[in-house]
C-alpha cells in the first residue's frame, strides 16, 4: 500500500515525512475498515520515526506494531517492542507536549512545510470523521505555522481555530488563540 505523498517521501529519503505518511495511511485504512495487513506500514512508520529522532511517535507506532504481533502470536517480537517502548518512555522528550498532533510535532521539529501539509490533511480527515478535537488542534497548529512565517492568512486561520475551540468550550485554548491573535494585531472575533 502506498500513496503519492508516501512514495514522494520515500524517494526523497525524508524519514519524518515517511513516518507521518505511512502512519496516516495505516490508520486511515484501519478506520475505513479495510481488511489488509497494516503491519508493514506500521513497521515502516516506526522505523522512520526512530531514524528521524522522534521517540514518542516511534512509541506510538510500537504500540500498533505490538498489537499486530500479539494477534500473530509473535511473542519474541512483542517482547522487543516492550523493551524498546520502555527505553523510549524513560527517555521521554519534548514531543510529549504534542500529544499525538502530527502537525504539531512536525512544527516543533522545524518542518513548517510538512506541518502545514499535515494540518490541512488532519482538517480534511477530521471533517470526514467528525473529530472536532483533532480539527481544532490542526487549525491551531496551521494558524501558528502561518503566523511564524508572517503569512497574512494567519488571522483567518486563527479565527477558525478560535471558533473550533469555542465550540468545544476549551477556555485554555481559546485564551491561547486570543493571545496569539493579539500578537499579530488581529481582533479575536469569532466568524459565524
Amino acid at each position: 500500500m502506498s500513496t503519492p505523498a508516501l512514495d514522494d517521501a520515500r524517494r526523497r529519503g525524508d524519514a519524518l515525512a515517511v513516518g507521518f505518511e505511512a502512519s496516516r495511511l495505516a490508520l486511515a485504512l484501519r478506520v475505513d475498515g479495510a481488511r489488509i495487513d497494516y503491519l508493514a506500514l506500521f513497521e515502516e512508520a516506526r522505523d522512520a520515526f526512530r531514524v528521524g529522532g522522534v521517540p514518542l511517535l516511534e512509541l506510538w507506532m510500537l504500540k500498533n506494531v505490538a498489537l499486530v504481533y500479539m494477534r500473530q502470536h509473535r511473542f519474541a517480537d512483542l517482547a522487543e517492542c516492550r523493551s524498546r517502548g520502555h527505553a523510549i518512555f524513560q527517555e521521554a522528550t519534548k514531543e510529549a507536549a504534542a500529544g499525538g498532533d502530527l502537525a504539531g510535532v512536525a512544527a516543533a521539529h522545524g518542518r513548517p512545510d510538512l506541518a502545514e501539509q499535515l494540518a490541512k490533511a488532519a482538517i480534511t480527515d477530521a471533517g470526514r470523521t467528525g473529530d472536532m478535537w483533532s480539527a481544532a488542534r490542526a487549525r491551531h497548529t496551521l494558524a501558528d505555522v502561518r503566523a511564524r512565517r508572517g503569512d497574512p492568512t494567519a488571522a483567518r486561520a486563527y479565527r477558525q481555530a478560535l471558533t473550533a475551540w469555542t465550540d468545544l468550550r476549551n477556555t485554555r485554548r481559546v485564551a491561547q488563540i486570543e493571545e496569539a491573535m493579539a500578537r499579530i494585531g488581529s481582533p479575536p472575533r469569532i466568524p459565524r
